[in-house]
């Protein structure tokens, strides 16, 4: 066997000597222990950013167009009672989904809420589109906040 740079002097010289025989001449890789110690930083920098992410949370439900007009636009929403409870009191966009199909419709930015009837839920809301005529019905989606990420990931918790 000729010395190539593969092996230490040492292990040749044991291999010739006769002092292997039997056994499996190990060579020990530098990659896998960088290959751990990478895996490792990665998975505790994604450990590090999922503590902090926050996911957007939301709720829909059946509502309907009273009207649309220069004022801007009313929905009637028929949330469940758990569902009220779970809406905030300053909302942001409305997404409103015809039951017709197609893509959701943003209603605005600004809206109000008259929750004064046991059942429904009267929104007003900033300028819509005027192809949501009265009558139409549909979805609203409604956002009701921010969760941390790590919360909807545990187990059981949805």
């Amino acid at each position: 066997m000729h010395d190539d740079g593969l092996f230490r002097e040492e292990a040749l010289r044991r291999f010739r000597e006769g002092g292997t025989r039997g056994q499996v001449l190990r060579l020990a890789a530098r990659w896998p222990s960088w290959a751990v110690a990478t895996l490792l930083v990665c998975v505790s920098a994604l450990a590090l950013w999922a503590a902090g992410a926050e996911v957007e949370t939301s709720t829909r439900f059946p509502a309907e167009v009273v009207e649309n007009g220069l004022r801007g636009i009313c929905l009637r929403a028929y949330p469940t009672s758990e569902q009220h409870a779970s809406i905030p009191h300053s909302v942001g966009p409305l997404v409103f989904h015809p039951a017709s199909g197609g893509g959701g419709i943003s209603v605005g930015a600004l809206n109000t809420w008259d929750d004064r009837h046991p059942r429904a839920v009267t929104i007003l809301a900033g300028p819509a589109p005027t192809t949501l005529r009265p009558g139409t019905k549909g979805w609203l989606e409604v956002p009701t906040g921010r969760i941390p990420l790590l919360e909807v990931l545990r187990p059981g918790s949805r």
